[in-house]
């Protein structure tokens, strides 16, 4: 072989590796070690809930393996905030980003223009149209029919739901209540289908959609949503909220109008509030997420994608720009497990559990 020949043959192998890895849909990246300097990286919360923290925790244990400055930036939950952190991004000197976006359509432009100089990631909700590097979270329509079917067990014979959103303009929850709406119905596995409207009741065999009540991120909003869904419907006699905050929102409205007992709720998310009201049995499941890997993963890639691209290596992304953690149903009778996996403590619940539980 020449001397040319064999200068390219690592080359030649890279690329084959890339191409054999994104025809197979594998998530696989060239490693890059560490280099002397660190790289810096951005993340740009959705808003300041806690739901956020075990994102940042992941994100940052992975930035100090891998040499990484992380700069976290919580938004507020509005447009306007978290469009002034992408711009303080932009105007930084950062070399990668990871960001929820709040309204990932109007969203799109702003981000692009930083995809075009640094990869982008977005987690939890996604920006299909910002050229991002790719999109790091569940399948979200997927994860709303998994809530939908813990309801279906919940409520075999039939209900009476109201369903608590976010704001519709983002789109994990949009995704999530096209799913549960779908699965509730009995319908088809179609993530395209067109959103329903939220005014209106929509039934499928034994299950009625009421409504849904939409809030602005704001938990005393919700709150005040439910109490409000009480009132207008007395018969009433189920609850799926769609955000972290929306279950403890839901428990606290039902205790103050002394409807715990005959309301059923099923929600989103593993907060403290949320674990301790399934562990006494207020609350039937809750769809949770892996927000620590989602920060892992996030900062790992934007790490390697920086650094590889310094270095003229190649790195390949997941096919359809997806790196999917599938939600977990979490219900009373495998809760021990479910907290012993994540390494949380039992006393937390203020429950006492027995072999029998």
């Amino acid at each position: 072989m020449t001397a040319e020949g064999r200068s390219n043959a690592p080359r030649i192998i890279v690329w084959f590796l890339v191409i054999a890895a994104l025809v197979a849909g594998a998530v696989v990246y060239t490693r890059v070690e560490p280099a002397a300097a660190p790289v810096r990286i951005a993340l740009i919360t959705a808003d300041s809930d806690p739901y956020w923290d075990a994102v940042v925790e992941g994100a940052q244990a992975t930035a100090d393996e891998v040499n990484a400055e992380l700069v976290v930036f919580k938004s507020n939950g509005e447009l306007d905030d978290q469009n002034t952190h992408i711009s303080t991004v932009a105007e930084g000197n950062f070399s990668g980003l990871a960001v929820s976006p709040v309204d990932g359509s109007r969203q799109a432009l702003a981000i692009r223009a930083l995809a075009d100089a640094m990869p982008v990631i977005t987690i939890d909700a996604d920006s299909e149209l910002s050229g991002r590097l790719c999109f790091v979270g569940p399948d979200n329509y997927t994860a709303g029919r998994r809530c939908g079917a813990m309801l279906r067990e919940a409520a075999p014979d039939g209900a009476k739901i109201v369903i608590i959103c976010g704001p519709m303009e983002k789109e994990n929850g949009r995704l999530r209540r096209q799913g549960f709406i779908d699965e509730m119905l009995g319908r088809s596995l179609l993530p395209e289908r067109p959103v329903d409207p939220i005014e209106g009741q929509l039934t499928g065999g034994s299950y009625t959609v009421l409504g849904t009540y939409v809030d602005s991120i704001d938990p005393e909003q919700a709150k005040a949503n439910v109490a409000a869904a009480l009132e207008k419907y007395p018969d009433l006699d189920a609850i799926a909220g769609l955000y972290a905050y929306h279950v403890p929102a839901a428990v606290a409205a039902l205790e103050e109008a002394g409807r715990m007992d005959t309301v059923r709720v099923v929600g989103f998310d593993d907060n403290e509030a949320t674990l301790a009201a399934i562990a006494d049995g207020r609350v039937y499941g809750t769809i949770a997420q892996d927000q620590y890997s989602y920060g892992r993963a996030s900062v790992r890639l934007l790490a390697d994608v920086a650094r590889a691209g310094k270095a003229g290596e190649y790195v390949a992304v997941p096919m359809k720009g997806h790196i999917n953690y599938p939600p977990i149903m979490v219900m009373r009778d495998g809760l021990e497990a479910f907290m012993s996996e994540r390494g949380r403590s039992r006393a937390l619940l203020g429950v006492q559990f027995s072999a029998g539980d």
